[in-house]
């Protein structure tokens, strides 16, 4: 039976402002900077017959096309977007401000550190040719790093919160203590293969971003084709393991409040006590990706067809819209912290250089790590390579301190079907797992 035209959904608009913008310092001047803007609209019309037509153009151009028809509300704040937007608003598009610029030029010049400043600031209109939402998207980071005698670099990051200038400053100050701390200690001689590998609150990174959020993500999980989405209402974690994609808060990740389809953004639970629960979702997988959580059998903690999670995001107007992450938090609670026996590896930075989707087997790149219990206090080890199953690793895990830390790059992201980089931003509670989890190769 075919579909009326009726039944079709109505279009998606989608406009912005956006401005990313990088300055590095070194011996208290200014090295290098960056600032790139993105300004323009796109349509996307979802046809039941002839499927998803994406039509975009720069700047104000589209909007005097035949193709918006924006209503007289919805196009006036569409014309605000672009017409402003954050381009000339200080704080808001541009450098962190005369006062904290003059701090961290010090910074640079009294610690011998490289200092990098960088933001991420969207104003985007989204919605239907009827009625658009106006959001604020941001976020703010200084990244610090010190060089040790050897050449290693040690980089610590921290978000920066333009409201509370002062609060930054020290979690700023802080970073370059950690950095500095880090780049005097001395060198491991001969790290062991097999030790438990601790992620520290805040430290995690990229894991469970790689671990969890892609293989939950809607497109993927509509396809059964990763190795939890054929795991819909499996235990495949301890039971006080949660593990959620949603917004962050100022200054503590990505702050967004809808998504490129003008979802409201809410946090969805990817892991639940445990147990696989909820995919990532657009608009279009939350209408046709019903079918493979209804395959679950109905297992307490399936997911079930439901409203879309907001997850819609694009690089900017000239892509589609797809389901990915925002801030994906790892966390434990009701239980108490566990300390592993023997040595132990603290990874301070973790980047994935590859993982299969379907089975779980990964490889993650350390750059620097911490070896503690070996010939006393911690030494610097790395760089390194961390090999494993995703499975294997969400079985092993164990809780570990129970504080939230939060992390991210606003000059950095994560890529996905060609957009890259898409900001995103990270938070986990201490987590540990034992050497028979994972090989360690250095």
């Amino acid at each position: 039976m075919r579909r009326s035209r009726a039944e079709a959904p109505p279009d998606v608009v989608f406009a912005e402002s956006t401005v990313r913008s990088v300055r590095r310092y070194a011996e208290g001047a200014l090295r290098w900077s960056e600032r790139v803007t993105r300004r323009g609209a796109c349509v996307e019309q979802h046809r039941p017959l002839t499927g998803t037509r994406h039509l975009c153009a720069d700047g104000a151009d589209l909007l005097g096309s035949r193709v918006a028809r924006l209503s007289r509300e919805a196009g006036a704040v569409v014309r605000e977007v672009l017409s402003g937007g954050p381009g000339g608003c200080g704080q808001a598009g541009g450098g962190p401000g005369e006062e904290a610029e003059r701090e961290l030029r010090a910074l640079s010049l009294d610690g011998g550190l490289t200092v990098t400043w960088a933001a991420y600031h969207q104003l985007a209109a989204v919605g239907d040719a009827r009625r658009v939402v106006l959001d604020e998207r941001s976020m703010r980071t200084v990244e610090v790093q010190a060089k040790a005698a050897d050449g290693t670099v040690c980089a610590e990051s921290a978000h920066w919160d333009p409201a509370r200038p002062r609060e930054s400053a020290r979690r700023v100050e802080l970073a370059a203590r950690e950095a500095l701390r880090i780049a005097a200690l001395p060198r491991a001689p001969g790290p062991p293969r097999r030790c438990a590998v601790v992620l520290e609150p805040g430290r995690a990174g990229a894991f469970f971003h790689e671990l969890v959020g892609h293989p939950m993500e809607g497109d993927i999980v509509a396809g059964r084709s990763s190795y939890l989405a054929r795991r819909l209402g499996s235990a495949v974690a301890p039971g006080w393991l949660t593990v959620e994609d949603g917004a962050g808060a100022p200054g503590a990740g990505l702050v967004v409040g809808v998504d490129d389809e003008g979802t409201p953004v809410r946090t969805a639970a990817m892991l639940r006590g445990g147990v696989v629960a909820e995919a990532l979702t657009d608009l279009a997988t939350a209408r046709h990706g019903g079918a493979a959580a209804s395959r679950a059998g109905g297992a307490p903690g399936a997911a079930r067809p439901a409203a879309a999670t907001g997850s819609a995001r694009r690089l900017d107007y000239r892509h589609p819209a797809v389901p990915r992450m925002r801030h994906t938090v790892a966390r434990h609670a009701g239980v108490p912290e566990e300390r592993p026996e023997g040595p132990w590896l603290a990874p301070r930075g973790v980047q994935l250089r590859w993982m299969n989707l379907l089975t779980g087997d990964f490889e993650f790149d350390v750059p620097l790590a911490l070896l503690h219990g070996e010939g006393g206090g911690p030494r610097r080890a790395g760089p390194c390579t961390l090999a494993g199953n995703g499975l294997a690793v969400l079985a092993a895990l164990r809780p570990g301190a129970p504080e939230v830390g939060c992390a991210g790059r606003a000059r950095k992201g994560c890529g996905k079907l060609g957009q890259f980089p898409l900001v995103v931003s990270f938070g986990n509670s201490g987590l540990w797992f034992g050497g028979e989890a994972v090989d360690v190769r250095w």
